[in-house]
């Protein structure tokens, strides 16, 4: 865990670490770029949501198994992975990778014909 503070957050003092930037649901100004930031609980709801949404509107195609590990590799190896979470997108990333028609947020892999 690092022990970044937040300029803006009232909770940091130089005995604390700003917990914004672990917990989003406590701050809103956390950057999601930094290595401990976990989006909220509705902000992964509705960003999942919209994937389903698209992937249903696609037909539902499914990416093959050899597809899904070739993404599921890269994202291994991303810095915004976290517990096969991508802080980016906030999608749970066995469940995407399968989805032939989803990309990742930083164009590490595109959608698979």
């Amino acid at each position: 865990m690092t022990d970044a503070k937040c300029e803006h957050c009232p909770l940091s003092t130089e005995d604390r670490f700003c917990p914004g930037q672990r917990n989003r649901g406590i701050c809103r100004k956390a950057d999601p770029t930094l290595p401990n930031h976990r989006p909220s609980f509705l902000e992964r709801i509705v960003n999942f949501t919209l994937a389903v949404t698209q992937h249903v509107r696609s037909g539902m195609p499914r990416a093959t198994d050899e597809q899904v590990e070739v993404r599921l590799g890269i994202c291994r190896g991303c810095e915004h992975f976290d517990d096969y979470r991508c802080r980016i997108c906030t999608c749970n990333l066995p469940l995407k990778a399968a989805m032939a028609d989803q990309s990742c947020p930083i164009a590490k892999w595109e959608p698979v014909a």
